[in-house]
């Protein structure tokens, strides 16, 4: 078995100090990966502020008055909403930005891209998508780490399409939060993160409004001015 995993995994990715800092959820993916050219990543959780109830049908009330109130605050929002994305004048999240990365992305698969979840998501208040997409972060800088190349434009590919398929609101920029943290502190001394940085920083552009309203992101800002420069000199890139 070692001998397989040898020839199939960057040399790098084996190597002791390697093994002995990777988590051991993202190696388990990895080695999915070589068997069968594609890899799981968490399912998505529901929202712990929902309390956990036995009865189905009070769970079920229970959502449901959530996903309403949650709907009227997002018409008041739409209605005061005053940033034009498409007035930029390059964004990754542009239709057809987006589709020429794909066929870059997919140009670099040792193996067809099968996986169909990033396209089903579930737009329910009472879910969280957090570990979602913090699984596709931890597999994509496993591939920079080691040079995997067909990994990394994997993970990219998955990670694009879920957050093009995201749909956004003030309620669920918590999950995009955590993202950012995992990629710009978390990972910071990782270096080689360079193309998920410009990936969520055209995110956040795309979405600044909403963005902005979420307290943890403007602490995260405060925290991190590089990024926050970035975002705002991006901003005026307009046509």
């Amino acid at each position: 078995m070692y001998k397989a995993l040898k020839n199939s995994f960057p040399r790098k990715a084996l190597e002791p100090a390697m093994l002995e800092s990777v988590d051991k959820e993202v190696f388990s993916r990895c080695c999915e990966y070589v068997y069968s050219g594609d890899y799981s990543v968490p399912s998505p959780t529901s929202d712990p502020s929902v309390k956990d109830d036995s009865r189905p049908k009070y769970r079920e009330k229970q959502c449901k008055e959530k996903e309403e109130k949650e709907e009227e605050e997002e018409e008041e929002e739409e209605e005061a909403k005053r940033w034009n994305p498409s007035c930029l004048a390059w964004n990754l999240f542009y239709p057809e930005a987006l589709s020429l990365n794909y066929d870059i992305l997919l140009g670099h698969l040792d193996h067809p891209q099968r996986s169909e979840s990033e396209k089903e998501i579930v737009d329910d208040p009472c879910t969280s998508y957090a570990g979602v997409l913090l699984g596709h972060a931890e597999v994509h800088r496993f591939a920079v780490r080691t040079g995997w190349l067909s990994l990394n434009a994997l993970s990219s590919f998955r990670l694009l399409r879920l957050l093009e398929n995201f749909t956004p609101s003030e309620k669920r920029t918590g999950d995009i939060v955590q993202l950012l943290r995992f990629v710009f502190e978390d990972s910071k001394d990782v270096g080689g993160l360079h193309n998920l940085e410009n990936m969520l920083r055209d995110y956040v552009v795309w979405n600044v409004d909403l963005m902005m309203r979420n307290v943890d992101f403007r602490e995260f800002l405060e925290r991190n001015p590089s990024v926050e420069k970035t975002v705002f000199r991006w901003m005026w890139h307009t046509v």
